[in-house]
């Protein structure tokens, strides 16, 4: 659908940065967060972020799995930094389900964002 006709908006300066704060946050432009919002009372993402969480926490779960608990090889800083890693894909994923569903594991169709 083609969008040609403006509206005008007046809102202070502080209004304007948390629409463009969070329109960043969710991965929209601040014209799609205010007509999702004003037209649907939320704001609607695509599916690929919620995707990427999805395959962020599987990646997770599978490297857990790989995890070399009684290799002596391994240094104690060697076994924090494995466990860093899997604390920052899990919480990447996260950050991304929630964006886009509202909470984890509930990407389908489009998701909702708040």
């Amino acid at each position: 659908m083609q969008r040609s006709t403006f509206l005008k908006l007046r809102v202070s300066p502080d209004e304007a940065e948390r629409f463009n704060a969070r329109a960043t946050a969710l991965g929209v432009s601040v014209s799609q967060m205010i007509r999702d919002t004003a037209l649907h009372g939320a704001v609607y993402v695509t599916l690929e972020r919620a995707q990427a969480g999805y395959e962020f926490r599987r990646l997770g779960a599978m490297l857990k799995h790989l995890y070399p608990a009684r290799d002596i090889r391994w240094t104690s800083e060697d076994r924090k930094k494995w466990w860093a890693l899997i604390q920052e894909l899990r919480e990447r994923a996260d950050s991304l389900e929630e964006t886009t569903s509202g909470g984890k594991g509930r990407a389908a169709e489009r998701a909702h964002a708040g």
